[in-house]
């Protein structure tokens, strides 16, 4: 019963609508609709390198990007790639990879070999 004395009835979904029965996540977006900026990325790739330098002793890395990435990083009379290794006092090889979602970068350390971006995300 309601504060005005009417009878409320509630139903409830049992099972998935069919939209989500028939359709899959988007993998570039994560099923969101929305892919994230070129400029939130490049931010975050620079706090990763900030958090890199602060936790190893290692100055050399491979970065992986999106093609769409990469050009971003290389634009410009310095490129942002050339500002952020003299700003951080590191050595990155850019790497393009296709199958790297456009806001996501995979680091890899030259000295062990492996992908290391999880450990300092």
């Amino acid at each position: 019963m309601t504060e005005f004395g009417l009878v409320q009835i509630t139903r409830q979904r049992v099972r998935q609508s069919i939209l989500h029965s028939f359709t899959e996540a988007c993998p570039a977006c994560g099923g969101s609709g929305v892919v994230q900026s070129r400029t939130t990325t490049i931010n975050q790739l620079e706090r990763w390198i900030r958090r890199f330098k602060e936790e190893s002793g290692e100055f050399r890395l491979l970065l992986r990007v999106n093609p769409s990435l990469a050009s971003m990083l290389r634009e410009g009379h310095i490129s942002r790639l050339t500002k952020m290794m003299f700003k951080f006092r590191v050595r990155m090889q850019l790497e393009i990879d296709p199958t790297i979602p456009p806001g996501d970068f995979h680091f890899i350390s030259v000295k062990q070999e492996k992908d290391i971006t999880e450990q300092f995300k």
